[in-house]
């Protein structure tokens, strides 16, 4: 189906008819598909939603508005996500779950304030923001991604060397190189927005007092996922009263390459929720 949001159409995917609803928000460079094998899990006994956020998925190519855009990299507005996430939800209806992944836990997390879901589920949710008050020693692991002083350089954006760098970041050198030709150019295509979102994310100070308990929670990361991205899900899992689980041998895109393992999880979770 497709849902009007801030004056954009933006597709959402659906699936199940019957059950409590679930809202799926996927990671940077993704879209609602991310999600297939979780998907297939939960519609047997849930109705899920998954969106694809702006300039992702079958929604149009997000090119960046040169009156906005500048110095202060304030060319594409979090929030902006964040009201499809919400808008999404009271389409679902009360009662509703969010599943977040990287970008889209951050987001779910956001959102989970304004929407007061019943269940929250967050793989490695990049709310950086909370490793700054007080200072977390994981934030040197953070600040290696701009190692080299020039990764937010408007002349980077979009690029594929600012790609490579990112990709590399999170799945180890030769990741970027590993995707191949066809996925690189997908990557690329899309990578404009993908660059405010990580700006804004680096940029995040939100402590954790900001993100209220409520919901029932799962926090997950990989074992050999970035010092960083672990240390987020732990403080998190720690202040929102959640469960903590480590998925053993898995980095950052887990939901993707442990996707059967992660569906079980997830759906195990939600089901006693």
């Amino acid at each position: 189906m497709e849902i009007e949001v801030g004056g954009r159409r933006i597709h959402v995917g659906t699936s199940g008819e019957c059950g409590p609803a679930v809202v799926l928000v996927h990671a940077s460079g993704m879209a609602g598909r991310q999600f297939r094998a979780l998907i297939e899990q939960l519609a047997r006994d849930h109705r899920v939603f998954a969106p694809d956020l702006v300039g992702y998925g079958r929604n149009e190519v997000w090119q960046e508005d040169p009156l906005r855009s500048g110095s202060d990299r304030g060319g594409f507005d979090p929030r902006e996500d964040e009201d499809i996430v919400c808008a999404v939800a009271a389409v679902a209806g009360p009662e509703v779950s969010l599943v977040g992944h990287s970008y889209g836990g951050w987001l779910a997390l956001r959102a989970a304030a304004r929407v007061h879901p019943r269940a929250l589920v967050l793989f490695e949710p990049v709310a950086f923001g909370v490793l700054h008050t007080p200072p977390d020693p994981a934030l040197a692991d953070l600040a290696a991604l701009d190692a080299a002083g020039d990764f937010f350089s408007p002349t980077l954006i979009g690029t594929a060397p600012w790609c490579e760098r990112f990709v590399d970041w999170w799945g180890g050198v030769g990741t970027w190189a590993r995707m191949g030709p066809v996925m690189q150019g997908m990557f690329v295509q899309r990578a404009v927005k993908t660059f405010h979102e990580v700006y804004a994310v680096s940029s995040d100070r939100t402590p954790l007092a900001a993100y209220p308990r409520g919901p029932r929670a799962l926090l997950l990361h990989g074992s050999e996922t970035r010092r960083a991205a672990a240390r987020v899900a732990t403080l998190l899992a720690e202040h929102l009263g959640g469960r903590l689980e480590v998925f053993a041998g898995a980095g950052h895109m887990a939901p993707l390459t442990h996707a059967d393992e992660f569906a079980t999880r997830v759906a195990a979770f939600l089901r006693a929720a």
